[in-house]
């Protein structure tokens, strides 16, 4: 596998988790490996190593490394030494007489064909350091410069995937504590960065753009399959980060499936910053999409906000619409009403909820429907 191809593989790993040991088979022979995990090195040299990120690994080789040989490693100083995003290589060490004559290599390499040792180093702060590292056999020689730039192609892709899988995996857990509210909503949920950055994607979300249905995600960003819809899903999460006129705008838009039908609607809303800081600690949230495929009816969830709302049986209609990405043109066809009421009915309902716009509304429609809450007037 090359270098392109494995970057791809990288950012399709983050939406599916049942990659990652191909991954790491991948990246290992990228190296000329023939062993390869991902390593946490903490304070005092304590070390763990993620199995879900490793290839041809020994249990017993693990355990002896973990509890002696991960300590004495000559190999540390240039661990330490490693900058985040850097590949880092041993040829030099291995080839010396004090590391062939070392405990490390007499007792633990050399009996498991270890020859050359390349690592990747994906983060450093706090006295703890993260790296994907893998070792070498004989039958390979010491890693080459063109494996080292190859090497260095994918490090800065492999930093990137790590730091947003870590992020994930952060908000994953802080929503967990909201009792998977979000993770069951019932219609996609993706939160995500002003440049499209995906910080969490609930299974409903994930699975569209696992399997490309209008939407997929492109080295860690959601993007819509069809070219236009791309381009309107950009400007519509730049819209929705960025304020205009003191107000945050954000919109919908009908997503295109595979068979070129609008299958599915898009709201794209800022992100209110009661629910930035109940959800997520981080400053780069930006926007929240939320996915409904319009064979799915939303009723329920709509006849519970109109009543918490008060709204009337034209006004509930008239926001099912709204919900179902048709719009208000659609609604004065649907509803066999004027414009002019129709546009009525939505001032109603933005002053029932105290909401001033269209991305408003839904922002608070999709706040408030989330199973398990329980929303305040």
């Amino acid at each position: 596998m090359d270098a392109l191809a494995l970057i791809a593989m990288i950012y399709e790993s983050m939406l599916d988790l049942e990659g990652l040991p191909d991954l790491a088979e991948a990246l290992v022979r990228l190296g000329g490996g023939h062993v390869g995990a991902l390593i946490t090195r903490g304070d005092a040299d304590s070390a763990s190593i993620l199995s879900e990120l490793s290839y041809n690994t020994d249990k017993n080789a693990e355990k002896s490394w973990l509890e002696r040989y991960a300590h004495i490693s000559p190999l540390l100083p240039m661990v330490r030494r490693g900058k985040p995003g850097e590949v880092m290589t041993g040829s030099r060490l291995v080839a010396s007489e004090s590391y062939q004559k070392s405990e490390f290599y007499n007792e633990w390499a050399i009996k498991r064909d270890h020859l050359d040792f390349v690592g990747l180093m994906l983060r450093k702060e706090s006295g703890i350091a993260t790296y994907f590292a893998m070792f070498r056999p004989r039958s390979a020689g010491l890693v080459s410069q063109s494996e080292i730039e190859s090497m260095k192609i994918v490090a800065p892709h492999i930093k990137r995937a790590y730091l947003i899988s870590d992020l994930l995996g952060e908000y994953k857990t802080e929503i967990d504590a909201l009792g998977d509210m979000i993770a069951n909503a019932g219609f996609g949920t993706i939160l995500a960065a002003q440049d499209g950055k995906i910080l969490y994607a609930n299974h409903f979300a994930e699975t569209l753009m696992h399997f490309g249905r209008g939407l997929s995600a492109r080295q860690g960003r959601v993007v819509a399959t069809d070219f236009r819809a791309a381009q309107k899903l950009t400007a519509l999460i730049a819209s929705a980060a960025n304020p205009s006129g003191g107000r945050w705008i954000g919109g919908s838009m009908i997503l295109p499936d595979q068979d070129g039908r609008g299958s599915y609607v898009v709201h794209v809303v800022p992100v209110s910053e009661r629910n930035s800081r109940r959800i997520i600690s981080y400053d780069n949230l930006a926007a929240g999409i939320f996915i409904l495929d319009r064979r799915s009816g939303a009723d329920d969830r709509i006849s519970g906000f109109a009543r918490l709302f008060g709204l009337s049986p034209t006004e509930t209609r008239v926001l099912s619409e709204l919900i179902s990405g048709e719009g208000l043109p659609r609604a004065v066809e649907r509803l066999a009403m004027t414009e002019p009421t129709a546009r009525t009915h939505l001032r109603n309902i933005l002053a029932k909820t105290g909401t001033h716009r269209q991305a408003e509304l839904m922002r608070l429609f999709f706040e408030v429907t989330i199973p398990g809450q329980t929303p305040q007037r």
